[in-house]
């Protein structure tokens, strides 16, 4: 919880940065995928998948957030207030097994 305990005291309420794209129809998941790791310009060597209509089912929100310089797909997952233990774990779980990301991500140094 802590990078949403961070968020709230930034002031930008309980969220978290995701970022999304509509599967195209007849796209295979990996390729919609590929697409938010290349717009995104991700530097991560692995990410997490799941949908966003997953993600409302738990109850949060996933709203567009392109300030700040960010990536056309960026989005802010938004969980309600006061913050509650239990929506975070159901959060976690919405997500697949982390997979390497397609574009390779940026190797950092070391």
């Amino acid at each position: 919880m802590f990078l949403l305990d961070e968020a709230v005291a930034e002031g930008e309420g309980p969220v978290l940065s995701v970022y999304a794209e509509a599967q195209r129809p007849g796209e295979l998941m990996a390729v919609t995928v590929e697409r938010i790791c290349r717009i995104a310009d991700l530097p991560h060597r692995q990410v997490l998948v799941t949908s966003v209509a997953c993600l409302r089912e738990i109850g949060v929100d996933v709203v567009p957030s392109i300030d700040a310089g960010e990536a056309v797909n960026h989005h802010h997952v938004v969980f309600a207030e006061p913050l509650a233990a239990e929506q975070v774990a159901e959060y976690v779980k919405a997500w697949n097994e982390p997979v390497p990301n397609p574009t390779g991500g940026k190797r950092r140094p070391t």
